[in-house]
């Protein structure tokens, strides 16, 4: 098995901003580098997730010039980690985690009492 190929795989989306194009599996550094500088993700770079754009390219790019198991496996965090804070949240799922009641006073800047 190649250095750079992570244990599991990642999917992610195509573009975050556009779910229905649909998602793709990231199984390597390769393929996360790709990812990254795909059209999607690159936008992220200058956003308010610059710095899990910064970290998962870091990470990526040391992996893939040096790859060892670590390297490969702290990219895949960082790549996973970064995915998980563009991905777009479906609002069924949304309303699982948090009332619409929460959010009405969430936004209103208080809890519940």
């Amino acid at each position: 098995m190649s250095a750079e190929i992570f244990a599991t795989p990642l999917t992610a989306y195509v573009n975050p901003r556009r779910p229905d194009l649909g998602k793709r599996r990231i199984a390597s550094v390769s393929e996360g580098l790709s990812a990254l500088y795909g059209h999607g993700l690159i936008e992220v770079r200058d956003g308010a997730r610059s710095d899990l754009w910064d970290e998962a390219a870091g990470a990526l790019c040391a992996a893939y010039l040096q790859a060892d198991s670590e390297r490969t496996a702290a990219a895949r965090t960082a790549l996973e980690r970064l995915l998980k804070a563009v991905s777009p949240i479906a609002n069924k799922r949304r309303k699982a985690l948090a009332s619409d009641d929460l959010a009405l006073w969430y936004a209103a800047g208080a809890l519940p009492s």
